[in-house]
């Protein structure tokens, strides 16, 4: 895993200007005394852990449930991979779905909530497809079975992609049945020991990432939530990248049912906002625009580790999400004598340089 230690001083004027104004000095007065200056850092440093995207598990084929996993008391939801035996679980975050040309079909009528007919969408479909990802869910962990009260909640908290994601079940004849997710506040039961497939529709090309999660409550009267994030990669690769710079500027769509809240997704506005990534609230990683994921993590000036406020974490891996090098705007003073030092210097330079012409 990579680390980036990242210090950035906020100085309170211009190092440039201060020896400029130096030397100006020294051409009126060879007189002229020049004070070390204090440089204050109102930029506290972050390290920066790098979780390695080049690592990421790309799916284009196989089986695949996000699973409520309740073991030791604690619920997490986890990627079940059937592509080996036996399977495999892990994180969320470490797989990519990719659908290509074999995911394209036309969007049949009576599906106009998600797009009118004939469109062409991307599709992960209810039954198994060569060359597609079959991703589906399921609540057979035996913990699960064993502790849970009734059936498991699955909710969609955020949505972030170019276009609309929607997911249902099939009903009768093939056509549109019951709807488990139409955007940010969708939420659906799923039984207790249920192993299940949906339809996945993406109406364009390019990177989506959908944060869902399970909720239940157990015998014991407690409920236990735990979120992860789906990542899709739609569409060809040069398909992904014209609409990757929408998929960042679209809203991220959090909050639950507000009227038109997928709407956020359609990234009218892309050109004219600044390009950034996601914040996956679950985990704490900042998913940045060229696609690595980070997460934040507060030191103090002298690298020793920190704690952040709320608002400051929050502000922080925003600023992050847009590229740009995470902060929190809490001051922190530093006092930079190197900098003091080189400033002293530049200006006693000038001030040899003022005499020198004097005596010429």
């Amino acid at each position: 895993m990579a680390v980036e230690e990242v210090v950035e001083a906020a100085p309170a004027q211009d190092n440039s200007d201060r020896a400029k104004a130096g030397a100006n000095t020294a051409s009126n007065s060879d007189k002229a005394e020049f004070r070390p200056a204090v440089l204050k850092a109102d930029r506290p440093a972050f390290t920066i852990q790098t979780a390695v995207n080049s690592g990421q598990n790309r799916a284009t084929d196989g089986h695949f449930d996000f699973g409520a996993v309740l073991a030791g008391g604690n619920l997490s939801a986890q990627i079940k991979d059937d592509r080996t035996q036996p399977a495999r679980w892990g994180a969320p975050q470490d797989f990519t779905f990719v659908l290509g040309d074999a995911a394209k079909t036309k969007l049949p009528g009576g599906m106009e909530n998600i797009a009118p007919a004939g469109s062409e969408v991307y599709l992960i479909g209810a039954t198994q497809q060569a060359g597609v990802p079959w991703l589906g869910w399921n609540t057979q962990n035996p913990e699960l079975i064993k502790q849970a009260s009734g059936p498991v909640t699955l909710s969609l908290k955020s949505v972030n992609g170019p276009g609309k994601m929607s997911v249902f079940l099939s009903g009768n004849f093939g056509g549109k049945g019951t709807t488990v997710f139409d955007g940010p506040g969708s939420s659906f039961e799923v039984p207790i020991n249920t192993h299940q497939h949906g339809n996945w529709v993406f109406t364009k090309a390019g990177h989506y990432t959908a944060t869902v999660e399970w909720s239940v409550k157990l015998k014991n009267g407690s409920t236990k939530t735990a979120q992860g994030t789906l990542h899709f990669e739609v569409g060809d690769a040069k398909d992904a990248a014209g609409s990757a710079s929408d998929a960042a500027a679209g809203s991220e769509n959090r909050g639950s049912g507000e009227a038109g809240s997928q709407g956020g997704q359609q990234g009218n506005d892309s050109k004219a906002e600044k390009q950034r990534g996601t914040v996956d609230e679950a985990s704490g990683i900042v998913t940045k625009p060229d696609g690595s994921k980070v997460k934040i993590v507060g030191k103090t000036a002298s690298g020793a580790d920190c704690n952040l406020s709320g608002e400051e974490l929050k502000n922080a891996q925003q600023a992050s999400a847009r590229g740009e090098l995470a902060y929190t705007g809490s001051s922190h003073v530093l006092a930079l004598v190197v900098g003091g030092a080189l400033l002293t210097l530049a200006g006693a330079a000038a001030l040899l340089v003022a005499r020198l012409r004097k005596n010429a």
